[in-house]
């Protein structure tokens, strides 16, 4: 959702290709036409971007994605209206069910730690879009104990909002919704036991909305068909278990250790790699680097 915040970033920011009015039209008769000022050049997204890479956190940003995780949350209760159990047929707030989640992101926390980018050329794209986020988020500096709690508290809030909303509003209702319009489809005209027809739906939407999820997710070279495998990944874990916090747990500790190794790797870096990595443009963080800097400028 945050590839939605940036376009409207982007055309906020593009010139405003206006056209000009022709000599001497709509200007008095009197009025000399030396004095006319020359038209200021509009900004453009370009020159918004900063050179180089903050050395801190920033906490106006920080809110400004929390805030726009908070998106999904119509989405979801608008499910919960219509009908929809969104949070699961076995529903349970449990330190069970947290646990569970964190067991289920071990998987891909370990593949994350794989060297992807040497047997796939485009998740080197993937890996620079996620390191560009972080540092323009939470910067490139280490500060201490006190800045490590920051970033820790930064990393927290917007790891759990994403992962709670984007599960119920992604699994907890457009999956439920789409399998039960598949298993309705699949019981025309002919009569079906449950449980195959059951579970043939549920195979359709977990991979019909992971698709969803990786087109919305469309950031850079490469991304889409990760978070597209990231989304049917989750969609697996919400249909095996039935319950909302098994899926949202996962979600938010795979998002929270992709930050925090991030940070650490980025703290670690050479100037000259630092700079090398601020000179890398994508579109969704270009505009979330440009909304930094307007940002911290209020």
């Amino acid at each position: 959702m945050i590839s939605l915040i940036a376009a409207w970033q982007c055309a906020a920011l593009a010139p405003a290709n206006r056209p000009l009015a022709a000599p001497g039209k709509h200007v008095h008769a009197q009025r000399a036409p030396a004095r006319a000022l020359p038209a200021e050049p509009a900004p453009d997204l370009e020159a918004a971007v900063p050179d180089g890479l903050p050395a801190t956190p920033s906490f106006k940003l920080v809110a400004f994605l929390w805030a726009n995780t908070l998106l999904l949350a119509p989405v979801a209760l608008a499910g919960a209206a219509m009908g929809a159990n969104v949070l699961g047929p076995n529903w349970a707030w449990s330190a069970k069910a947290a646990r569970q989640g964190v067991l289920f992101a071990l998987p891909w926390i370990a593949l994350s730690f794989a060297p992807l980018d040497k047997w796939v050329p485009a998740m080197a794209d993937v890996t620079a879009h996620t390191e560009l986020l972080t540092a323009t988020a939470l910067g490139v500096e280490f500060g201490g104990y006190r800045r490590w709690g920051q970033v820790a508290g930064a990393t927290a809030l917007v790891s759990a909002s994403a992962g709670a909303l984007e599960e119920a509003a992604f699994r907890g209702v457009a999956q439920r919704g789409v399998a039960a319009a598949v298993a309705w489809l699949l019981r025309l005209g002919r009569a079906a036991t449950a449980g195959p027809v059951d579970r043939v739906a549920t195979a359709v939407a977990v991979g019909v909305v992971a698709g969803g999820f990786g087109a919305l997710h469309d950031y850079c070279r490469g991304y889409a068909l990760l978070a597209a495998l990231a989304g049917a990944y989750f969609g697996v874990v919400y249909a095996c278990t039935g319950n909302l916090l098994v899926a949202a747990v996962a979600h938010a500790a795979v998002d929270a250790v992709a930050f925090v190794t991030c940070y650490w790797s980025l703290c670690r870096r050479s100037a000259a790699d630092k700079a090398k990595l601020a000179a890398r443009s994508f579109k969704v963080t270009d505009a979330l680097r440009a909304t930094r800097a307007r940002l911290e400028a209020a």
